[in-house]
């Protein structure tokens, strides 16, 4: 896996978006892992889903947030993220 900083992200994004599109990129910040970017088909295999192009509703989209946690265990509901 490559490693970039959020910085390097900035001046160089289609460098590393294309990186991603080969294999998952950490993204650091000062040092500490922060992101990784990764193509959504890698994205797809990985959860065993397909990633819907659809657009949908707000209330939809409130419905698949609701279900994620956050850093530090925060739930998307809770909006303490």
């Amino acid at each position: 896996m490559r490693e970039f900083s959020l910085s390097a992200l900035n001046r160089r994004p289609g460098e590393i978006a294309d990186q991603a599109m080969i294999e998952p990129v950490m993204l650091r910040k000062h040092g500490r892992p922060q992101v990784v970017m990764m193509s959504a088909e890698y994205y797809e295999k990985l959860m065993g889903q397909r990633i819907s192009t659809e657009a949908k509703s707000p209330a939809e989209k409130v419905s698949v947030w609701s279900g994620m946690r956050f850093r530090g265990g925060a739930s998307a509901d809770e909006g303490d993220y």
